[in-house]
C-alpha cells in the first residue's frame, strides 16, 4: 500500500514542477535582436507566422477581433509564453502602450514583463522587460 501512495506523490511532484516550468517560460536565452534598456530589454515583434518548422527564438505581434494584443514567445516553432495586453497606458500618432504582466527567465535573470508598444497600423511593435 505504501508503494503506490510514493510513485503517485513522486508522479504529482513531477507534474507541478513541469507546469511552473512551462508557465514561466523556462530558461531561454536573450534573442539576438533585444535592446538594453534603463532597467531591462526591450524585445521587437512583428506581425509575422512562425512556421512550426522554424528553429531557435522567435518573438511575433498577434492581435483578436476584440482588440487586445499578444506577444508570443516560440522556441523551435512552439509557443512557450504569450503575454497579453491589458489596459491602454498612453496613446501618441505613434502608436499605442499597453500595460501588460508575465515573468520569463532569460538565462540565471528573471524578467517582468511591463508594457507592450504596438505601432500605428498594428504590425510591429516591442515589449518591455525589467529584471526582477
Amino acid at each position: 500500500m505504501r508503494r503506490p501512495r510514493q510513485w503517485l506523490l513522486s508522479a504529482l511532484v513531477i507534474v507541478i514542477v513541469g507546469i511552473i516550468y512551462f508557465r514561466s517560460g523556462g530558461q531561454v536565452p536573450l534573442p539576438d535582436h533585444y535592446q538594453k534598456t534603463a532597467n531591462g530589454v526591450r524585445i521587437t515583434a512583428n506581425m509575422v507566422d512562425i512556421p512550426p518548422d522554424s528553429t531557435g527564438e522567435q518573438w511575433n505581434l498577434t492581435h483578436n477581433q476584440a482588440g487586445a494584443y499578444y506577444v508570443n514567445m516560440y522556441l523551435n516553432g512552439r509557443e512557450r509564453r504569450t503575454f497579453t495586453s491589458r489596459k491602454v497606458l498612453h496613446k501618441t500618432a505613434n502608436g499605442t502602450l499597453y500595460q501588460t504582466a508575465g515573468i520569463i527567465k532569460f538565462g540565471q535573470q528573471q524578467y517582468h514583463a511591463v508594457d507592450i508598444f504596438v505601432k500605428t497600423g498594428g504590425k510591429s511593435g516591442y515589449i518591455d522587460f525589467t529584471k526582477g
